[in-house]
C-alpha cells in the first residue's frame, strides 16, 4: 500500500525518485515520523485510516523545538505582550 501525494500529474507530487514522480509507502511515512515500520498496522486499519492517523501525529523533535523556547519564556515570566 502506498500514498500518492495530492495528485497524479507530477506537478504536485512531493517525492521524486530518479527525476520521476514517486510514491511513499505507509511504512516510509511511519519511519519519517520516527515510528517503527508497520507501527500503525493494527486493528485491521485500512491504508487510508493508517495515513489519516499518521497525518495527526507530531514528531517529538518538532514538539521539542517548539516548546523549548516557550518554556524559557514562561520560566522567566517574561511578558510577550507589548
Amino acid at each position: 500500500m502506498y500514498y500518492k501525494f495530492l495528485g497524479t500529474t507530477g506537478d504536485d507530487v512531493l517525492v521524486y525518485q530518479n527525476g520521476e514522480p514517486s510514491f511513499l509507502y505507509t511504512t516510509e511515512i511511519e519511519e519519517s515520523f520516527k515510528f517503527p515500520p508497520h507501527f500503525t498496522d493494527v486493528a485491521n486499519l485500512s491504508a487510508t485510516r493508517r495515513l489519516k492517523l499518521l497525518g495527526k501525529t507530531w514528531d517529538i523533535g518538532l514538539v521539542e523545538a517548539i516548546l523549548t523556547p516557550l518554556s524559557t519564556l514562561f520560566r522567566r515570566k517574561v511578558s510577550i505582550v507589548s
